[in-house]
C-alpha cells in the first residue's frame, strides 16, 4: 500500500491475473470495468479502484440509467478501497 509521500501508481487491468500482477508490483489505484469488481474485491482487497461502466452496450437513455443507479448501489466510489461486500 502507499505511504505517505510516495507517488501513487494506476493501472487499467483487464482480468484477474492483470489485477494480481498490479497487486505484486505495487501499483494502488486501478482502473476497472464495473464487471470485473467482485474479482477485484476477491483478489486484491484493500487495494483502491475507480470503475467506469460499459454504457455503449445500452440503446436507450432509461437503460443507461438503470444500469449506471446499479452500478452506484454496488459499486466502490472512485479511490476508495475494494473492500469485500458486506
Amino acid at each position: 500500500m502507499k505511504k505517505t509521500g510516495e507517488p501513487s501508481t494506476m493501472c487499467n487491468p483487464a482480468n484477474e491475473t492483470g489485477i494480481q500482477t498490479c497487486v505484486n508490483a505495487g501499483i494502488n489505484l486501478q482502473t476497472l470495468w464495473d464487471v470485473h469488481l467482485d474479482m477485484a474485491r476477491e483478489t486484491a482487497p484493500g487495494r483502491f479502484a475507480g470503475a467506469a461502466m460499459n454504457w455503449r452496450q445500452f440503446t436507450t437513455k432509461n437503460e443507461i440509467m438503470r444500469h449506471a443507479i446499479t452500478c452506484m448501489e454496488t459499486a466502490p466510489k472512485c479511490i476508495s478501497p475494494t473492500a469485500p461486500k458486506a
